[in-house]
């Protein structure tokens, strides 16, 4: 048998009292939604993969691992009708860019081998060689989605050139070796 010490009035006030103060506690313990924002908002998201992420470092002349992450291709379509992709490599644990790039009209792509594609991209305003590592059946859908986006940049920028034979090409100042090289390659 159970002795209390408390007589029974005692025992129910408290009681009471814990209750009244069992709102009031939750109430300032719950935790107020934060709406994130990726900058991914507005974009279309073409592909997602899983893959490791690899930086050649000139100066070393090595491959340095920037871990392993969550590959996205994403397009975004602007006023004028005009269709723009960019990669965003984000780490596992704590989803750091760490990679961010927009493709290129010259952007370098090419297949290493069955698992890997060597990529340039703009970092910190650098052009730099980055390795992609993942799955050959993913490795095969992102090669093909990146050189199609790199074609899709390189029809973008013909009208403008086009446009340049005009007036404007007239009044733009050539390099006579810029000139040279390119009558040198176009016969």
């Amino acid at each position: 048998a159970v002795v209390s010490t408390q007589s029974t009035g005692e025992a129910d006030s408290e009681k009471k009292e814990a209750e009244s103060t069992t709102p009031k506690k939750a109430e300032e313990d719950k935790i107020s939604l934060v709406e994130v924002s990726t900058g991914e908002e507005g974009e279309k998201r073409v592909l997602q993969t899983s893959c490791k992420l690899y930086q050649f470092c000139p100066t070393a002349k090595t491959w340095v691992d920037r871990g392993g992450g969550v590959l996205r291709l994403n397009e975004k379509e602007d006023a004028s009708g005009r269709v723009t992709s960019r990669l965003v490599f984000r780490s596992k644990a704590v989803m750091k860019v760490m990679l961010n790039t927009q493709i290129f009209a010259d952007m370098f792509i090419n297949r290493a081998n069955l698992t890997t594609i060597r990529i340039s991209a703009l970092e910190a305003g650098r052009i730099g060689t980055f390795l992609l590592k993942c799955t050959r059946n993913e490795c095969d859908r992102l090669h093909t989605a990146l050189l199609k986006r790199r074609e899709t940049e390189k029809q973008n920028q013909e009208p403008a050139e086009d446009s340049k034979t005009g007036s404007d090409a007239k009044n733009s100042t050539v390099d006579p070796e810029d000139a040279a090289v390119a009558q040198a390659v176009s016969s």
